[in-house]
């Protein structure tokens, strides 16, 4: 009995401990294309609602409006970031840009949702 239990904890440790550990500073994540990163979290926050509210509508035009002001950018392809800041209190991650072009090294607000299981 005692050997299942230990096996049982071997095998649910890395996962448990996977949310907070993906996610430390430093850790290089590649975001999907057409993932939005926000100027600020104010604007994430908004776009958390909006996207819970399940208003399809009301949602596409808040994601037009911020990314025609630039508060907010969707990338056509794949990106590379650097983890700057996470809160695991908070849905965020402050993350900067380390693909090549000429956004690289900016600092955007990702909603951790979008990363899907990672």
């Amino acid at each position: 009995m005692r050997a299942l239990v230990s096996i049982l904890l071997l095998i649910a440790s890395p996962v448990a401990s996977h949310g907070t550990s993906a996610y430390r500073s430093g850790t290089v994540i590649d975001i999907k294309a057409n993932t939005l990163l926000f100027q600020d979290q104010t604007t994430a926050s908004t776009w958390r609602k909006l996207k819970a509210g399940r208003d399809e509508r009301l949602l596409l035009d808040f994601e037009r409006s911020v990314i025609a002001t630039r508060t907010a950018w969707s990338f056509t392809r794949t990106v590379s970031t650097k983890v700057l800041r996470y809160d695991p209190a908070k849905p965020y991650l402050q993350v900067k840009l380390t693909s090549d072009g000429r956004m690289r090294g900016s600092v955007w607000i990702l909603a951790t949702e979008q990363l899907g299981s990672e």
